[in-house]
């Protein structure tokens, strides 16, 4: 698994830097949910064990993010519906923080994070 750009290293233009924003949710969304859930997996499980236990992980993971991306319908009522986003906000260390940056990651990013999965599952979270 390669690590995301630093911050400080970030590309310039609105599109690399939400695409550096994307990805470095992206490495912490696996490194501490997909890969913390898959240390729990004991040593002596069998290997056809921990590949359903790794095939289920990922599914729940995948279906978070057609959630998120909207493509999983949420009404609340025969009139309304529900959305939610994902946002990522970069802030200083200042006392108190200011927010330098903010970037909508889902539903409205430049690219679906159901394709950023797959991405990250290959260990790619710099393009």
């Amino acid at each position: 698994m390669d690590n995301p750009r630093p911050y400080s290293e970030w590309r310039p233009g609105a599109i690399a830097r939400w695409r550096d924003a994307f990805h470095t949710f992206g490495h912490l969304w696996f490194d501490h949910a997909r890969n913390g859930a898959l240390a729990q997996i004991p040593e002596s499980a069998s290997v056809d064990t921990k590949e359903i236990v790794t095939k289920a992980i990922d599914t729940a993971l995948y279906n978070t993010m057609m959630i998120l991306e909207g493509v999983v319908s949420a009404p609340i009522d025969t009139l309304h519906k529900m959305e939610f986003a994902l946002i990522a906000r970069v802030y200083n260390k200042d006392n108190p923080p200011t927010c330098v940056e903010t970037f909508e990651i889902a539903p409205n990013g430049e690219e679906s994070v159901c394709m950023g999965f797959h991405f990250w599952t290959d260990g790619n979270f710099t393009e």
